[in-house]
């Protein structure tokens, strides 16, 4: 057989004489030829069969033909082209020289002058050929040559070339357009509509590898490179590499933003804002742990916060509307389908949940019924509705033979018996088809009308990929989404499996949605990001759910809950996104949850009447139930939080927040015994690592130890210092210095005080817009007897935290600052703050809790705290 180099000869023989390979790439072979007819050195490039073949001659010529027409000095022009022994081919000048990527490849980084200069050329160079309409589409080192101390950029043709029509041909085939790394996020989504913006994109991630000695983005795979680029932000080169400034750094994040309106909109644009970029103050990027201590996030993951639609739409159980449930499926098969089972049941009750005339009870309340003993009549008797839809499926057979048999039946509560049921049998490629008429059949069943839009959202399919889809299901069932609450390592195998799922189709909006949900419940949890920025991460994969999916619940949601909980909070922002919502969400309890949190927090009582409506979708639900309590705890509805605390712990007792709750009602009425009695109850029930912040609850920032008798604060302590142990010492050391001031002992009080400054000042560096770090280090500064930096550092902090902008932060806030000046000796001061909390019809001091609290022992027979503590 003869070589491929001996066949090109033959077939270029009148024109150019083949003399060596030169190299190979992803897409083409290069070979060092002679020009016959101009006598003159030339490099050609054969395009590899398959991607030739999927390109078409014909569309290569008409492109390559465009791209000829260049002519600039930064750019390495096209001199020839066509077909040759079934090879496409062009040919462009030979340069003496080298590749960028040759170049990187031997100094790893290059200085600050020359990496600037070369990209700004090649800026330019892209200006140009953008505005003769021409896109290059594989802007990477490999294709920019340095020759006598200039860049030339080459392979404008081939990159042209294989862009628009082509791109599902060559999809097909499995051939990647563009280089992973280097792929601007609409490139690697497969969008059609490039512009010149996708090589501004590529042309910033060339430079900050220059600078940073390696791209943004890395990966195993390629699809882990794509991943990260549509979910991330790449980390700022300024703290590690100093000579990069970090105005240089907001250069290139601009050009590398995810939104193509955001970057720079030409390469002329990029060019000059290289040469004089903006003069930025650096900070670090990092994490914080909310509050002053590690339990903290357990506040704010039981809020559980949801998407939501306007309060017109999600009036469940008024209007004559059917109530339903939909019970967990039974899975007949193997148990490792045990995830797909639970996904066809949220997918069935997702689209039940869409059709406006029904209300159907949200998933959580559905998890104690799986392989239930209990009649049709009691479960509907608990959940207070009228029919219940069961089902069980089993999947068979593998790969493209797999097939999925769904038995659903639709039991009439009132009388126990079968109003629907049907055999299904299909394709496992049909599954979203079956989930859809699943859903209709059973609508028809209830006499419920459907319209087109109806018909449209059951017909809908959340992905074109199957793969996709699967690994979305497993990334749900590894946290349990949307419950809120999961451990770390359970995060992150959900977001690897997030990742997958966008990789596998770039147009997946809830897979987005998922991976921005867990990203936040990993900051809220106090992760530190290391290979990644959490924060941004979040953002950025919920504003790509929203612009795949406008009207969707899952990426407004998703972007809701970002503005609700990680700093700068902007509830105002929040709500504006629940309004943005035009579908119906598969779970109204969590919208409810969502939207219901936010307004409170912003002193709208309508919020009350959204989380009431949300326990009644959700009437099983512990997360509805505790986040409801909470709001009535602060709402001083005492007695309606203590009913609401223990219809929670009857239906899960070792749930640690809500037997909290119940102790702060308690000591809000100045039943100390009460609570007392509570904590000990408590103390039997919850898992032992919890009780290092039972009295410690740092939602309400109150050190509640007092309520201890001695051997329960010996359990207390001992648990708190196995969590310093274990690397949480700002979490818990607040408490524990309160409690040696207590008992007089100032030496360990200062020591703890100090070991939770130094981790605090530490935090506030990396986020230092989350205040309420801040106003920790303030109580902190106070313990330690540093008088004007404490009362400094708190002021600040609460002045940004006003109660008219978010009513618990600004509480809170208030709460500490009193605390901060009766530590330092401004008994005046600290009363000024407590008078107006005692006033606000929000809150938990009390004068009752006033009256019984060691804490503001120091004020009695103050007239001002007497008169506050009598209640006048």
């Amino acid at each position: 057989m003869t070589s491929p180099i001996t066949r090109l000869n033959v077939a270029l023989a009148s024109r150019y004489s083949i003399e060596r390979e030169l190299g190979q790439g992803g897409m083409a072979t290069v070979y060092l030829a002679h020009d016959i007819k101009h006598d003159r050195k030339v490099a050609i490039k054969v395009l590899h069969p398959d991607l030739g073949h999927a390109l078409g001659a014909e569309r290569f010529q008409r492109e390559i033909k465009l791209a000829a027409r260049l002519q600039h000095p930064q750019i390495l022009t096209v001199f020839d082209s066509g077909e040759a022994a079934e090879q496409l081919w062009y040919a462009m000048p030979f340069v003496e020289g080298e590749t960028l990527r040759d170049r990187l490849n031997r100094e790893k980084q290059l200085g600050v002058d020359e990496a600037v200069r070369i990209t700004r050329e090649v800026a330019l160079a892209l200006d140009y050929a953008h505005r003769q309409g021409v896109i290059h589409r594989d802007i990477k080192p490999e294709n920019i040559l340095l020759a006598e101390g200039r860049a030339l950029l080459a392979d404008f043709g081939i990159g042209q070339a294989l862009g628009g029509e082509a791109d599902v041909r060559l999809t097909s085939t499995g051939l990647a357009i563009g280089t992973a790394a280097y792929m601007s996020p609409e490139q690697a989504s497969a969008e059609r509509d490039l512009d010149g913006r996708t090589d501004i994109y590529s042309l910033a991630v060339v430079l900050y590898e220059l600078l940073a000695g390696e791209p943004p983005f890395t990966g195993p795979t390629s699809g882990a490179i794509l991943a990260r680029a549509l979910t991330e932000r790449p980390r700022p080169i300024h703290p590690v590499r100093d000579a990069v400034s970090a105005g240089l750094d907001a250069v290139i994040n601009k050009a590398m933003s995810v939104t193509r309106v955001d970057r720079y909109a030409t390469g002329a644009e990029f060019a000059e804002a290289l040469a004089s970029p903006p003069d930025v103050a650096s900070a670090p990027a990092g994490r914080r742990q909310w509050l002053i201590g590690a339990g903290t996030a357990a506040v704010v993951l039981i809020a559980a916060v949801g998407g939501a639609l306007l309060w017109s739409r999600v009036r469940g159980g008024t209007g004559g509307h059917t109530r339903i449930a939909v019970l967990p499926f039974e899975n007949l098969g193997d148990s490792a389908d045990a995830y797909f089972v639970d996904g066809m049941t949220d997918a069935v009750r997702g689209k039940l949940t869409a059709l406006t005339a029904l209300d159907v009870i949200d998933r959580e309340s559905m998890k104690g019924y799986r392989k239930t003993s209990k009649s049709p009549r009691e479960i509907g008797r608990e959940l207070e509705v009228a029919y219940l839809l069961t089902g069980t499926i089993r999947f068979s057979g593998s790969g493209s033979a797999r097939q999925v048999q769904v038995n659903p039946e639709l039991v009439q509560v009132a009388t126990a018996s079968t109003k629907w049921n049907r055999a299904i049998e299909a394709p496992l490629t049909d599954l979203f088809k079956v989930q859809g008429d699943i859903a209709a059949e059973v609508a028809g069943t209830l006499n419920v009308a459907l319209g087109a839009d109806d018909r449209r959202n059951l017909a809908e399919r959340p992905t074109q990929s199957l793969p996709a889809y699967e690994a979305m299901l497993r990334g749900d069932k590894a946290w349990d989404y949307p419950s809120g609450a999961a451990a770390v390592p359970n995060l992150h195998t959900a977001i690897d499996f997030y990742h997958e799922a966008v990789v596998l189709d770039p147009r997946f909006a809830a897979a987005y949605a998922r991976l921005s949900w867990a990203y936040v419940v990993l900051w809220q949890a106090g992760v530190t990001g290391t290979e990644f920025a959490i924060a941004d991460s979040a953002r950025m994969s919920a504003e790509r759910a929203v612009a795949l999916d406008p009207d969707g619940a899952d990426g407004h949601r998703a972007l809701a809950h970002y503005f609700a909980y990680i700093p700068p909070i902007d509830l105002t922002k929040s709500l504006d996104e629940y309004a943005k919502i035009r579908r119906q969400p598969a779970e109204k309890g969590v919208l409810l949850r969502g939207t219901g949190m936010a307004e409170l927090r912003l002193g709208r009582e309508i919020g009350l009447t959204r989380l009431r409506e949300a326990v009644s979708i959700n009437p099983r639900s512990v997360g509805a139930i505790r986040v409801l309590a909470l709001q009535l705890v602060v709402h001083r509805q005492y007695a309606d939080a203590l009913a609401m605390t223990d219809r929670g712990l009857a239906l899960n007792s070792t749930v640690q927040p809500i037997h909290m709750l119940k102790i702060i009602a308690l000591l809000a009425q100045g039943d100390r015994a009460g609570a007392s009695a509570a904590y000990a109850i408590a103390e039997r029930q919850i898992a032992p690592t919890q009780l290092a912040t039972l009295p410690s609850f740092p939602q309400f920032p109150i050190p509640l130890t007092w309520l201890l008798d001695g051997p329960q604060q010996v359990r207390w302590l001992a648990s708190v210092q196995s969590g310093n142990a274990s690397g949480t010492v700002g979490g818990f050391s607040d408490a524990i210095a309160d409690y040696y001031r207590t008992l007089g002992d100032v030496p360990r009080a200062r020591a703890y005080a100090d070991s939770a400054r130094a981790a605090l000042e530490a935090d506030v560096l990396k986020v230092p817009k989350d205040y309420m770090l801040q106003l920790s280090r303030g109580l902190m500064l106070a313990l330690l007897d540093r008088k004007n930096e404490a009362v400094e550092q708190g002021t600040q902090a609460a002045a940004r935290l006003r109660v008219a902008e978010d009513l618990f932060s600004g509480l809170v806030a208030q709460h500490l600052l009193a605390r901060i000046h009766l530590l330092v000796g401004q008994p005046d001061q600290a009363l000024d703050l407590l008078e107006p909390l005692l006033k606000n019809p929000t809150g938990w001091l009390t004068p009752a809790w006033l009256r019984i609290d060691p804490t503001w022992a120091s004020l009695k027979g103050n007239p001002r705290f007497d008169r506050l503590a009598a209640g006048r």
